[in-house]
């Protein structure tokens, strides 16, 4: 799969194999806000949250996370091809296909040779435990002087600079919304 990939999941769970027992209880509106958590934490700027996929950015590369089928006990191979159509006419880089269940062989076969990555129940109960810490921290902010403050992508309020707390990006500022944690609108700086 690659270092990158390994990079990603390893910091996405905190190198443990946490259980996917007690994602049933988890909430579509909860499951979004901590899965775009998730990915926030490894570097990436959720652009977009659209029905059940995020489309993320990370320097000039995007990605889709396709959630359509992350409650199915095994996923097959249809939802990655899907997903694959939508990144060809979307130009993304990558993407990613969650589920709380599993991944059938040629699932995980297709998805091996286009760019897809696909998390699993296990790799997402992590992702999931280590974003529901780090959204119960209180955000910490820092003025910048002289600086132009931009719009929230999301819900269009005047951004505030924070510094992220942990995770890869841990230390760096970026621009967040006033509103969070009702809005999870976020810039680089």
């Amino acid at each position: 799969m690659g270092k990158w990939w390994t990079n990603v999941v390893h910091g996405l769970t905190g190198g443990k194999a946490p259980s996917p027992d007690g994602l049933a209880e988890v909430k579509w509106p909860e499951f979004e806000l901590l899965l775009g958590e998730a990915f926030r934490l490894q570097g990436f700027l959720v652009t977009e949250s659209a029905g059940e996929k995020l489309v993320l950015q990370k320097g000039e590369e995007r990605f889709i996370v396709q959630c359509k089928h992350w409650r199915s006990p095994k996923v097959d191979a249809a939802a990655v091809r899907e997903l694959f159509g939508v990144m060809a006419a979307s130009g993304a880089a990558g993407g990613f296909v969650v589920s709380a269940g599993g991944f059938s062989a040629d699932a995980a076969s297709f998805a091996e040779h286009c760019q897809i990555r696909l998390i699993d129940g296990a790799t997402l109960a992590g992702m999931l435990d280590k974003a529901r810490q780090t959204l119960t921290m209180p955000p910490r902010i820092e003025p910048r002087l002289g600086t132009a403050k931009p719009q929230c992508p999301r819900c269009t309020r005047t951004m505030i600079q924070r510094v992220a707390e942990q995770g890869s990006n841990a230390g760096r500022p970026f621009w967040g919304c006033p509103a969070f944690p009702d809005c999870r609108g976020t810039l680089p700086i």
